[in-house]
This record gives structure tokens, sequence and C-alpha cells, in this order.
């Protein structure tokens, strides 16, 4: 579930799929810019709040058929 306060405050969201995936929206000066992560072996950097992510991390107990 993606909650979305305030468009014009949005720096970065994501949304999750049923797989190993994430697409990341970053507010730039010129726009929006989509970053996509597959693989449980990647980490996602979230800027806004100055952490990363691991896809592992995200996905921990969830079983992949």
């Amino acid at each position: 579930m993606n909650i979305v306060r305030s468009q014009k405050k949005l720096k970065d969201t994501a949304n999750i799929e049923d797989e190993p995936f994430v697409e990341r929206y970053s507010k730039q000066a010129e726009g929006c810019l989509l970053s996509d992560f597959s693989g449980l072996e990647v980490s996602i950097s979230l800027d806004l709040v100055a952490i990363a992510l691991s896809m592992a991390e995200i996905y921990r107990g969830v079983v992949f058929e």
C-alpha cells in the first residue's frame, strides 16, 4: 500500500510487486526519475530518509515459487 499525503512534498516512493522487484520514483529538478531494482542481492538507497534497504531485507520471509 502506498500512502501519499502531499504530492508537492513527495520525494521518494516505491512500489513492491509479487516477485523480488521494486520501482522507486525519485523527485528530481527535471521531473521524476524511475529506478527499477530486481533480485535479492541489490540494495535501494532512500536519500530522503538517509537509509539503504537490501532487497533481501524487504523480502525477508517471502518464499518465491
